[in-house]
């Protein structure tokens, strides 16, 4: 296989909400079909850089992929009801080299997916979890932290625009949100030359 695209993050990015087609991954894989082209979704539902880490190497040995995208942040901003941060921006920044240093082991084409658009109308806290809170200031520093990682590494960042409108419950995109997270991914693998 020419082309074999490695997919790791989140919810969003497994594709919750979007009823339809099942996400900015599936969505995304729909757009590469071809007989040159393998996408695997790595998105576990409610993954932090910590899981991101613990399952990077093996995940990616089963599938040795030719090129690596890295959208993983929301669920390490969290803040719970006393204000304690699920992971420390230090602890963030640590992971993320270590999930770099990964995935360059395995090909030069990496990238990262910034954080998306939160509403904080109804993230603080989230309508499901009293226990949880979310804000785009926070999403804003992480995004921050990511930018000075990824250059780091020599990897590029795709920042990713959607509003309220494109927002299911104030973080998961709705089928509206997706599609224009993956039309926002191809553009930039086309872009850059991963694809044609």
């Amino acid at each position: 296989m020419d082309n074999i695209l490695g997919i790791w993050g989140d919810s969003i990015t497994w594709g919750a909400w979007d009823r339809k087609l099942g996400g900015w991954a599936a969505r995304l894989g729909l757009k590469l079909n071809n007989a040159t082209y393998e996408v695997y979704n790595l998105g576990v539902s409610g993954d932090t850089t910590v899981g991101v880490l613990d399952r990077f190497p093996v995940e990616a040995y089963i599938r040795n992929p030719t090129q690596i995208l890295i959208a993983i942040g929301v669920n390490d901003l969290r803040r719970d009801r006393t204000g304690k941060q699920h992971t420390s921006p230090a602890f963030f920044v640590q992971n993320l080299n270590q999930i770099f240093s990964l995935a360059k082991k395995y090909t030069k084409k990496v990238a990262a997916v910034e954080i998306a658009h939160l509403d904080d109308t109804i993230t603080q806290p989230v309508p499901w979890n009293k226990d949880a809170s979310y804000s785009n200031a926070e999403a804003a520093h992480f995004n921050a932290l990511l930018r000075n990682v990824a250059k780091k590494h020599g990897v590029k960042t795709i920042p990713v625009i959607i509003t309220d409108n494109d927002l299911d419950d104030g973080i998961h995109p709705n089928e509206k949100g997706h599609e224009k997270i993956a039309k926002t991914i191809l553009a930039f693998l086309k872009k850059n030359k991963w694809t044609k």
